[in-house]
């Protein structure tokens, strides 16, 4: 790994950012669809029933549409997300079942534009029929992108329990209760559809469940000798002297710092964490482990020696647990501009004289 231009930081992201984020926005897109056939049944009529816009007029037919446009664009990215989410194996099933899926939900975006379009016509106009066997090929569409990658989901095993067919039970739905729905009085069409976008919406939660960690990796280069660097970074006391997030650390085990030995930390936000050293090599690499309620936390460093300095790798590993999964794809941006800042600091914390006897790269601590 090389360090980044300005030769404090580089960062790196996994698919797992990616998958994260298409999951939220799965979720939300299905949301906001049930949200949309709800209005559907509730909403009292402002046009006769042989308008097309009907319950609604020309302002909330196009409001409408507008928002089942926005429900259409995030599926698709959720379902992009079952492709990187590695849930679909290695065949090509999965991954044409996948292509097939996002073909028909970029078919059936463009529906709901001819649909505003269409806004001043009347049900039984040639143009309406046309534009309703478009939303019926979308659909069909989807659904037999959705049963192909189903089985492929559910072959690989990649994902366990209940996400393991979620996929599947999506398309299986459009030809069991989503067509039959739609066929039938309005009221049950877009129940149908309701129920369908909670499929969605557990699809959205299983993206999130199946890559919920943040991963950050970044680089620091040193101008100081290795094995000062080591002695006060691998120190947890000493990172409040650079880092401005945490607000209090104690050794709870006795001196010396190495394998086994535990604090207790608190950073802005995290409640107070038990911090344990799982390897301690000086003057090379230590790595640790914190697990909480809302999250665990793994870190590891590795230093290299350099003809004026050192270089430092730095891998953090998060591990969102309950509702904090949800909150993975603010929290990993956050997080990663806050360590690509933490890195400056540090960088010159380390830098800068005079330097302590025991950690011969910072000041002492007040």
């Amino acid at each position: 790994m090389t360090s980044a231009p300005d030769d404090t930081q580089h960062a790196t992201r996994d698919d797992g950012r990616f998958v994260s984020t298409a999951g939220l926005l799965c979720l939300v897109g299905a949301i906001i669809g049930a949200a949309g056939g709800l209005a559907m049944i509730l909403v009292s009529p402002s046009v006769a029933p042989e308008r097309f816009s009907y319950p609604f007029d020309d302002v909330g037919h196009v409001v409408v549409e507008s928002v089942f446009l926005l429900n259409h664009g995030l599926l698709l990215v959720g379902l992009l997300g079952v492709t990187r989410s590695g849930a679909t194996g290695d065949g090509r099933l999965g991954r044409a079942g996948i292509g097939v899926a996002a073909t028909g939900m970029v078919l059936l975006s463009v529906c709901e534009v001819m649909a505003m379009v269409l806004v001043d016509a009347m049900a039984a106009d040639t143009a309406v029929g046309w534009l309703g066997a478009a939303y019926g090929l979308a659909t069909v569409t989807i659904g037999v992108g959705l049963v192909m990658a189903g089985i492929a989901v559910a072959r690989a095993r990649v994902w366990r329990g209940w996400a393991r067919f979620v996929v599947l039970t999506g398309g299986v739905a459009v030809f069991v209760v989503v067509l039959p729905g739609v066929a039938g009085p309005m009221v049950i069409g877009r129940l149908v559809l309701i129920a369908w976008m909670l499929v969605f919406a557990a699809l959205g939660f299983a993206l999130l469940r199946s890559r919920p960690s943040i991963v950050l990796a970044n680089t620091v280069d040193v101008a100081a000798p290795i094995e000062d660097v080591f002695d006060y970074l691998s120190d947890l006391r000493n990172e409040q002297t650079w880092n401005p997030k945490m607000k209090a650390v104690e050794l709870l085990t006795a001196e010396p710092v190495g394998a086994g030995s535990r604090y207790r930390a608190r950073w802005a936000g995290s409640g107070d964490l038990t911090v344990e050293y799982l390897d301690y090599l000086r003057p090379t690499s230590w790595a640790s482990t914190a697990p909480g309620t809302p999250m665990t936390v793994d870190f590891a460093a590795r230093l290299t020696p350099l003809a004026n300095g050192t270089h430092c790798d730095f891998r953090m590993e998060i591990v969102p647990h309950g509702a904090m999964v949800l909150l993975a794809p603010v929290l990993a941006g956050w997080l990663q501009r806050q360590e690509a800042t933490n890195m400056r600091y540090l960088k010159a914390r380390c830098e800068s004289p005079p330097r302590r006897p025991r950690s011969s790269c910072s000041k002492p601590r007040p």
